[in-house]
């Protein structure tokens, strides 16, 4: 009889705590003190330009990889008429 009770009453805990969380207000522009924060695309995120970097040198590397395989394409095919 006790498990029941303490089962019910934390099952509408749990529930009563999901539906709080479901509002659908909205709070107004600085309501949080007044104070403003950048847009998440203007922050400068150290861990995304940590990962960006070597992405950004590897994609270089492979445009210029590119760039010597036509060139050479090139070459060959003008010495073959």
């Amino acid at each position: 009889m006790k498990k029941t009770v303490v089962y019910g009453a934390v099952l509408a805990f749990v529930l009563s705590g999901m539906l709080g969380g479901c509002s659908k207000k909205e709070e107004p522009l600085g309501a949080s003190g007044g104070k403003t924060m950048a847009p998440v695309a203007e922050q400068s995120n150290p861990v995304k330009e940590f990962i960006d970097r070597p992405i950004g040198k590897a994609r270089a590397t492979h445009s210029l990889g590119d760039e010597r395989t036509e060139a050479v394409d090139q070459a060959v095919t003008s010495q073959g008429e």
